[in-house]
């Protein structure tokens, strides 16, 4: 008989301490680590608080034994192995799965994200010394990462910190306060997989590059920056000459724009996709822009250096228009030459929306996109530019012919994108102008055709006035469907939740208020609203509301039956009434 018990006394042991690892468990999950007390975890575990200094010596060692059995980079380093010769392509391919895993893990383990928050909130022993223990199995994969990093302008090691503390950062506060970061929310699902591919991408790229850093490189890319470098500095010595410029733009630098002129599609030819050649672009362009603004002088009518330059982007966005990414600012060059021809243009534009009376706060939203080509102000970019484009040319088309009225106006605007706030505010304030005072039914029925109306616009361009902000047609329907949000009969059942409940039958429910809309209680004076209002507000014995018509129907009841009804109420109300006088 002595074994069994043995085994039981072995078995409860083992029971025990499971529970009191399991409560540090639930209370870190529920209160944090503040919520680490002895007294809370031997409740927690139904155990007296002696027993854990009994099987775990100390709260410290109970602590540990949790942390360590949750800890899943343990498991991690066992896994996720290098040899001892490892290349760019073998730690590419290991650090890819071990980071995307570790997204996936942390993700979901809320009690391991408490234990990183309690790591990082508090200066604790036993947590230095856990962390220490995982940067001293780190260091045995750095060690075997660092030769193929050394020598280049990649540090491995930071990248990884980097991608570390985001992943914790990113999670924590999606848990925390179901916050995004940057716009980017790990409670929605498309999100996650945003990150898991983007994780791919920064280590593929860190790798690639240390990899490239590594070869002698004739690529043509190495032979457009030495090209760059060049004209930059020769941009330099000529935007710093005191003397007038010439006519002719400088032979040296006319020589560099040809051969650019050929290198930039041959390295796009090299290029596998859209990303890389926008990426391409976008470098390329800035470049360009930032040596055609240095030769650009607005004092002298001849710009011939930066007409070069100029010249040169214009073939590169000609020819890659599709690629090129609409941020790329354009040069001041190019916004001067497109101011006169751009201001002729809103003239003519102007004159046909004045002759059919439009108002002229609508005629400045109009007049938005053209601004940034006529006036000097914030840099215009290639996406204003392909917008201006579209958006000149249809208004241009549709005066002539379909637009005669400032309700046409507005639908067109709406087709082409426009979605700067001044021409958000007329149409709202223009919609709240046609709903004022109307009955709620007629409300109601104007805000839905508007929103029908709206979605069923033509679509003039797939482009964006503002990128930034939201669609047109989405943030008016949001509008529509915010103002119907108020409109009791919108409301899916029809029933209005703050509607007051009476004694009374339909009958008497529109009597009643008849005889207290006749006794000037009431100072409506269109007994359609009135009756409306009575149908929105009040509900019948047993919380059944009544239809405007059926309102409007039974004010003028006679029956002595209606009235007997009501008799009651009135003089209850008159007795209460006289105790004061």
């Amino acid at each position: 008989m002595a074994t069994p018990r043995r085994r039981e006394r072995k078995r409860d042991r083992s029971t025990t301490m499971r529970k009191f690892v399991w409560a540090i468990g639930s209370l870190l999950t529920r209160f944090g680590f503040n919520g680490l007390k002895v007294e809370k975890i031997a409740y927690e575990a139904g155990h007296d608080s002696s027993l854990i200094t009994r099987y775990f010596g100390s709260l410290s060692g109970l602590q540990r034994a949790y942390v360590m059995e949750i800890d899943y980079w343990v498991p991690f380093f066992e896994r996720f192995i290098l040899s001892p010769d490892a290349d760019i392509a073998e730690i590419k391919t290991m650090f890819n799965a071990l980071f995307k895993e570790n997204f996936n893990v942390f993700l979901k383990n809320v009690e391991f994200q408490n234990i990183i928050l309690w790591q990082i909130s508090e200066n604790n022993a036993l947590m230095r010394e856990i962390s220490d223990g995982r940067e001293a199995r780190g260091e045995t994969l750095f060690k075997l990462t660092d030769p193929s990093f050394e020598g280049t302008d990649v540090n491995f090691r930071a990248v990884s910190g980097l991608l570390l503390g985001g992943i914790y950062y990113m999670v924590l506060q999606a848990r925390s306060i179901k916050g995004a970061v940057c716009g980017i929310d790990l409670n929605r699902e498309p999100d996650q997989l945003l990150v898991l591919q983007t994780i791919e991408q920064i280590i593929t790229w860190a790798c690639n590059a240390a990899g490239d850093d590594h070869k002698v490189n004739t690529e043509p890319s190495n032979m457009i920056n030495y090209d760059f470098e060049l004209l930059e500095s020769l941009a330099i010595q000529l935007s710093a000459k005191t003397e007038e410029p010439g006519v002719q733009a400088d032979l040296v630098l006319k020589s560099e724009t040809r051969k650019l002129n050929k290198l930039i599609p041959q390295h796009m030819l090299t290029l596998t996709n859209d990303t890389q050649m926008s990426s391409f672009l976008k470098l390329t362009l800035n470049r360009l822009r930032e040596i055609c603004d240095q030769l650009y002088v607005p004092a002298n009518p001849v710009n011939a250096n930066a007409q070069e330059i100029l010249n040169l982007i214009s073939n590169v966005m000609r020819h890659f228009s599709d690629v090129v990414p609409p941020q790329v600012i354009l040069p001041r060059l190019f916004g001067f030459q497109q101011s006169e021809a751009t201001n002729m243009q809103w003239q003519a534009l102007k004159q046909k929306m004045e002759a059919f009376g439009t108002d002229p706060f609508l005629i400045d939203a109009v007049y938005k996109p053209f601004r940034k080509f006529i006036h000097a102000g914030p840099a215009a970019t290639w996406g204003d530019y392909q917008y201006l484009k579209i958006y000149s040319k249809t208004l241009e088309e549709q005066l002539k012919t379909a637009v005669k009225d400032q309700t046409s106006l507005m639908e067109l605007l709406i087709g082409l994108g426009h979605n700067h706030p001044c021409f958000s505010v007329f149409f709202t304030d223009s919609l709240k102008a046609r709903i004022s005072g109307q009955r709620e039914q007629l409300r109601c029925s104007i805000l839905l055709e508007t929103r029908t109306r709206i979605g069923q616009l033509v679509c003039w361009t797939g482009l964006s006035f503002q990128p930034c902000k939201l669609p047109i047609v989405e943030e008016l329907s949001k509008w529509i469907d915010l103002e119907l949000a108020r409109t009791p009969l919108a409301a899916e059942n029809g029933v209005n939740e703050l509607s007051l409940i009476t004694p009374f039958n339909a009958t008497q429910l529109a009597v009643w208020r008849k005889l207290e809309y006749d006794a000037g209680i009431y100072v409506e004076t269109n007994l359609d609203v009135f009756s409306e209002k009575v149908a929105s507000n009040f509900m019948t014995k047993g919380g059944v509301r009544l239809s405007q018509f059926s309102v409007k129907s039974k004010l003028y009841a006679k029956e002595q039956a209606i009235y007997k009804g009501l008799e009651g109420y009135a003089l209850k109300m008159l007795e209460e009434i006289r105790r004061f006088l």
